[in-house]
């Protein structure tokens, strides 16, 4: 037994038991986590009711997907304050994937859904095995931020219908159900408007001024008084089974798990890009190590714990993420108190949720959406530069658009970023330099200074030098050459020149090659130290010189004019050596 517990506690464990690094701990980061846990599992159990109802699941389903893979999640997450299990985004993406292969309330869309959380969980774990984590960078912050927004939409207004009590159900697309609602606007049942209407402003106006109290917790409580105590005639939640979740494989499709792959692949990227939003703040706070290729390995051992127990796709959560944080956490134990309680609710309080109304919940998921548009983070995108605002728009518009088929909608978006990004590449910034008054080189046409020297022309690039540029760069040096007659050599700062590939060495080569032709030399100063074994490997400095690859511009400058000096008046240096 002693063996076993110093097995279990040493070193070489805790990579694979990253729960052992929550000890030793503190008696006081014990009862902080305790208690953010406690507060914790208040706010899970109504929000895993709203999201299992967003994707289109039976309310309790809601709670399996927060119960074991919550658990699982904290004993092999490496951030601490991490939770998982329903989020928004990732129920909206469950919904409108399950829409074109079923309908909601047959019970294959459930069986479904465990299928798509088991290939999620699969991916992840996948990926994070092979360290495949840097694949979120595939997704710029522009897309991202378009894509969240316009998510954020469709979740609000996938709620209106119930929170106002309109008898529509989901419609084929974002558009027509926004029409479909319009014109069902007066058929808006009363008692569900008053309650809706009344849950959201308790909730948002609770959000404002009671900061980090789960509000929602107290206003679902009242609703579900007032729904029993009335005789509410709106839906509610209906009968709960009470017990322990059911454990067991779905019945498995190959054919459908094919065609689900793709939009599994979706799911995977975009609910990671939560849990890394989530472990950069953390670290920025708690200065806990990140391991995100660890978190991949630990949300999807959640996913598949999730689809084992009639739930859904889960990921880690921004909102209760930094609830928990908020409110002390630093470790996993939050998450697991927050279990018990979820646990509790599954075996005693199935009876009294049963009243709780649907328009609740819509109210509920509506208030936390909400946050998810970052205005703020928007209008920096533009400041920036206008092409990451337009793909910040381009974005949502496609997201609205393709809707539900909301992944055509990012993938639009991924592809605009693409392509502007090669656009901007492709015509990089490229300035002859003069000499400032304080010695330093700079922009002749910014600083309106006057050239080195006529027969100089020196030119700064900034970015790097590959296929898609290399044309326009070669373009900018014969266009000052073309202005500048007198110019007997062309200096290269090598400061702003990050990289060069095949095809940029080949046209820096032409171009040398032509310039020798008609009297005019080549030189660089300053390279980075990659930028110049580069030029070396492919023989463009044995081209010109090695002389010619100077350290500094003023180096440069002396020499080049010393040697046109010295061509200007070959007798020079002969009767100054005689």
């Amino acid at each position: 037994m002693n063996l076993l517990v110093r097995l279990v506690h040493s070193p070489c464990m805790r990579p694979f038991l990253p729960a052992l690094r929550w000890f030793p701990a503190a008696p006081g980061q014990i009862r902080a986590d305790v208690w953010a846990g406690i507060a914790l599992g208040l706010l899970v159990v109504p929000q895993s009711l709203a999201y299992a109802h967003l994707a289109g699941m039976p309310p309790v389903t809601g709670l399996y997907a927060a119960l074991l893979p919550m658990i699982i999640g904290a004993l092999l997450g490496w951030c601490g304050p991490l939770t998982t299990g329903p989020v928004a985004m990732t129920s909206i993406l469950t919904a409108a994937v399950l829409s074109a292969h079923a309908t909601v309330g047959d019970p294959r869309w459930i069986t479904l859904a465990a299928m798509l959380a088991l290939m999620v969980g699969i991916i992840r774990i996948v990926l994070g095995l092979l360290r495949a984590s840097v694949l979120v960078s595939l997704l710029s912050h522009p897309v991202m931020l378009g894509f969240t927004a316009a998510a954020a939409i469709i979740i609000a207004e996938s709620q209106i219908a119930e929170l106002l009590g309109i008898p529509i159900g989901r419609g084929t697309s974002f558009l027509t159900h926004v029409a479909a609602m319009a014109t069902h606007l007066g058929d808006s049942h009363l008692p569900t408007l008053a309650m809706g209407l009344g849950s959201l402003i308790a909730l948002l106006l609770g959000k404002r001024w009671l900061g980090r109290i789960p509000v929602i917790l107290p206003v679902a409580a009242v609703a579900t008084a007032i729904s029993w105590g009335t005789g509410y005639s709106g839906h509610t939640v209906g009968a709960l089974p009470s017990g322990l979740p059911p454990f067991g494989f779905p019945e498995w499709d190959w054919h459908m798990a094919r065609k689900l792959i793709p939009d599994a692949l979706w799911i995977t990227l975009i609910g990671f890009m939560e849990v890394l939003t989530v472990t950069k703040s953390v670290a920025a706070r708690t200065r806990q190590v990140q391991n995100l290729d660890g978190e991949l390995i630990s949300q999807g051992a959640a996913s598949i714990a999730a689809g084992l127990t009639g739930g859904f796709p889960v990921s880690g959560s921004l909102s209760r993420s930094a609830f928990n944080l908020n409110n002390g956490a630093r470790t996993g134990m939050s998450s697991m108190v927050a279990a018990v309680l979820v646990l509790a609710t599954l075996l005693v309080c199935g009876p009294i949720l049963a009243h709780m109304p649907l328009a609740t919940l819509a109210a509920a998921i509506i208030a936390a959406v909400v946050s998810l548009i970052d205005v703020a983070a928007i209008r920096r995108a533009f400041r920036v530069h206008y092409h990451d605002g337009l793909a910040v728009v381009c974005t949502a518009v496609a997201t609205l658009a393709f809707a539900p088929r909301m992944v055509d909608g990012i993938l639009a978006g991924a592809v605009l970023a693409i392509g502007l990004f090669f656009h901007r590449t492709m015509r990089p910034r490229v300035v002859r330099l003069g000499q400032h008054a304080d010695g330093t080189l700079r922009d002749c046409t910014l600083h309106d200074l006057p050239p080195i020297d006529p027969r100089i022309v020196a030119l700064r690039m900034d970015g790097r030098l590959y296929f898609a540029n290399s044309s326009h760069f070669e373009r900018a040096v014969i266009a000052n050459l073309a202005i500048t007659p007198a110019a007997r050599w062309v200096v290269l700062a090598g400061d702003g020149l990050n990289e060069i590939d095949a095809t940029g060495c080949e046209t820096l080569t032409s171009l040398i090659r032509r310039l020798g032709e008609t009297g005019i030399g080549f030189a660089f100063f300053d390279l980075k130290g990659p930028v110049q074994a580069t030029l070396e490997r492919a023989g463009i400095i044995a081209q010109i010189d090695p002389a010619l690859c100077f350290r500094t511009p003023e180096a440069a400058i002396v020499e080049l004019t010393r040697r046109m000096d010295d061509a200007a008046d070959p007798q020079g240096p002969a009767t100054a050596s005689g």
